[in-house]
């Protein structure tokens, strides 16, 4: 027969271990993000570098907001170094899609794409949107046409 004191202390273990779960995913989403107004000269995509001090910290992105797109594009640093910037308008229904450490994620119907952009998990019937990004001296670039 277990004692009472031994039962309570398994039983909260129990639910230490229940709760840090959801607990992870959530602080996942909670990376900080950075919003940035972008222009748009001669169709490409300019950000000044001094907007985005932060950028290269891990986990850290920036949500890029261009006038014309309903959605804002994520521009982060991948884990090979390279700047990439995709479209958060989800493929299934045109819902924003969420930026977690290792994936995207829509929140209406639950499609899940990987950090380049293609599908994980459905309904999306297609992938994200992504571009190539340039970091030059005093600014970063991707161009609206050819995408990756």
């Amino acid at each position: 027969m277990i004692s009472r004191k031994e039962f309570l202390k398994s039983a909260s273990s129990i639910v230490a271990v229940t709760a840090t779960v959801p607990l992870a995913s959530f602080l996942e989403a909670c990376t900080a993000a950075r919003s940035v107004q972008a222009s748009v000269i001669d169709n490409k995509v300019v950000i000044p570098v001094a907007q985005l001090p932060d950028l290269a910290l891990p986990s850290s992105y920036a949500k890029v907001y261009v006038n014309s797109f309903a959605n804002p594009f994520l521009l982060f640093y991948q884990e090979t170094g390279e700047l990439l910037a995709v479209l958060s308008t989800c493929s299934h229904r045109g819902c924003e899609v969420n930026k977690l450490r290792t994936k995207f994620e829509c929140p209406c119907h639950g499609s899940e794409y990987d950090l380049r952009g293609d599908v994980l998990r459905g309904p999306a019937p297609e992938p994200l949107k992504s571009y190539k990004v340039q970091r030059l001296h005093d600014r970063i670039e991707f161009a609206l046409k050819g995408t990756l």
